[in-house]
């Protein structure tokens, strides 16, 4: 079985989709605001036929719920969000790192795939952070996978689905998948008209290179993370 992979997106890619009313939802990269090397991060998986990138998003209040007492506890994940939970290297506390937006993955050629490399993020606490991200994702990659599958179901085909009943209200806020697969057609169109043979096969040969690295780095950061665990 094959690890899922951290990958970021092409600025250019992300803008082309936001230009569209319909999908102005798209998670929004923050390029003038990255602290980090990508701070726009996320997992590919394959739905159908393209690659579906899932993005990651920082916890927020309301990924908790407030207790009488005053304190707070993690929410459980839900079909359109799943929340990594890990836990504290030191004192062994549950902590969330974040979550993945399966209501936000949109459909991404591989040319606009940028692969992420955790040994090379400079950042020693964002690293951790990652690395857990990492851990997580591939201990939970079945259901990551198939929450992914349900909701790609239950969007595409609302209408026949929820005919006499009503539809689950996330998926008012969950992307257009099938418009979504429109325009990335259209992008990859578009890119086939103003680049050049040589350089359309150049770009997919750097992106077999890279996915080589890519597993590389994986096995280098598990040994790692299996070190501090």
């Amino acid at each position: 079985m094959s690890k899922l992979r951290i990958y970021s997106i092409s600025d250019e890619y992300i803008d082309y989709l936001r230009r569209d009313r319909q999908l102005s939802q798209v998670s929004d990269p923050k390029e003038f605001e990255r602290s980090h090397t990508r701070k726009y991060l996320g997992v590919v998986i394959q739905s159908q036929n393209y690659k579906y990138y899932i993005p990651f998003s920082s916890p927020k209040k309301s990924d908790y719920i407030l207790l009488p007492d005053g304190t707070s506890k993690i929410r459980n994940s839900i079909l359109p969000i799943i929340r990594m939970i890990t836990h504290d290297t030191k004192s062994g506390e549950v902590e969330l790192k974040g979550t993945l937006k399966i209501c936000d993955m949109i459909p991404v050629p591989d040319s606009e795939l940028i692969p992420y490399f955790i040994e090379k993020e400079t950042d020693i606490h964002y690293k951790d952070i990652i690395q857990k991200e990492y851990a997580f994702i591939n201990s939970n990659r079945s259901m990551i996978i198939k929450n992914a599958q349900q909701l790609y179901i239950q969007k595409t085909c609302r209408d026949e689905l929820f005919a006499d009943k009503a539809a689950p209200k996330y998926l008012d806020s969950t992307i257009d998948f099938l418009y979504a697969e429109q325009k990335c057609k259209e992008f990859m169109s578009l890119r086939e008209k103003t680049q050049p043979p040589a350089i359309r096969k150049s770009v997919k040969d750097r992106l077999m290179e890279a996915q080589n690295l890519v597993e590389k780095s994986e096995n280098h950061s598990k040994t790692h993370y299996e070190k501090i665990k």
